[in-house]
């Protein structure tokens, strides 16, 4: 009976436990990404990868719309994904993963777009503190903005106010969140 139960649970482990699927190289993520329920496209251009400590963002493309997976390293060294987000019908999408590791004092803002987007140009005021950024238009980008806070900022009161602006500088649309 000990014999048949080890015998049970080796062919548990190989074939089932040890399949899970992990973020840890391109093939796999795309693999994950297309496990998840509104994900499973075969339209999928991963845009990158980026670790930061323990955490791994990776941008892509679901059908154009811009999109993201966060994955976390797990004590085995495997990135297991925890988040997915996506614009649909976006062209220009920002994002703000949660990073676990991440200072408390740095707010990392991800900006996605595809090769539909006419943005030329972000300028982003975070409690009145501004940041520009350039994108190249009709292209698939990744952008970064690290916001690093400051004493004056209450956590629940970051007011985000975006301004996008075209190729000849003329606005496109206004926002705030």
């Amino acid at each position: 009976m000990i014999i048949i139960a080890l015998i049970i649970l080796i062919i548990i482990y190989v074939f089932v436990i040890n399949k899970q699927a992990y973020g840890n190289d391109k093939e796999s993520i795309i693999e994950v990404i297309q496990s998840i329920d509104g994900y499973n496209s075969e339209s999928i251009e991963i845009l990158e990868i980026k670790d930061i400590h323990n955490d791994r963002i990776v941008s892509f493309l679901l059908h154009d719309s811009p999109a993201f997976i966060q994955f976390y390293k797990n004590p085995a060294g495997n990135y297991e994904w925890n988040y997915v987000e996506k614009k649909e019908g976006e062209s220009f999408a920002e994002f703000i993963p949660n990073l676990r590791d991440e200072k408390s004092d740095v707010l990392r803002m991800l900006i996605v777009s595809n090769q539909f987007n006419e943005i030329a140009q972000m300028e982003l005021s975070v409690n009145k503190r501004i940041f520009k950024e350039e994108f190249d238009v009709n292209q698939s980008n990744v952008s970064w903005i690290n916001i690093a806070k400051t004493n004056d900022d209450d956590e629940d009161s970051l007011r985000f106010d975006f301004k996008y602006f075209d190729v000849d500088g003329n606005p496109i649309q206004e926002g705030f969140e």
